[in-house]
């Protein structure tokens, strides 16, 4: 459109540059989500493994009183600490994320942008 010489955009057009751009940012939530959760699922696997190996080591120091296995209980002790701490320090990724998904959504209503995901895509469930 032209206005005294000078072309206007199409406020159409600024939409669905806003809505794409809405869209982009709440997709990489769920990307970002889904990384973490995974990464979160195999941290508690190798951590109940860990726990699983210091049990039966400590059963075989206790009832055989075998040398080195006091060493590894410790080794495996200190493991699951280090899982434990990463798994806290994703939930706490986690919850940052949900909390910028949720200020993106306010965001995208409150500028007219519209609903930036349908529901089912924002993976909420993975927090």
């Amino acid at each position: 459109m032209r206005l005294f010489g000078f072309r206007v955009r199409d406020p159409q057009r600024d939409r669905a540059a806003d809505f794409k751009r809405i869209h982009r940012l709440s997709a990489s939530f769920v990307d970002l989500m889904t990384g973490i959760e995974a990464e979160s699922a195999g941290l508690r696997d190798r951590r109940q493994r860990a726990a699983d190996d210091a049990a039966f080591s400590l059963e075989a120091l206790e009832n055989d009183g075998h040398r080195g296995m006091s060493s590894r209980v410790n080794e495996l002790t200190g493991m699951m600490t280090r899982y434990s701490g990463r798994i806290a320090s994703l939930k706490n990724h986690a919850a940052f994320i949900n909390d910028l998904r949720i200020r993106t959504e306010s965001f995208a209503k409150e500028n007219g942008v519209g609903e930036p995901m349908p529901p089912a895509d924002r993976g909420e469930s993975l927090t």
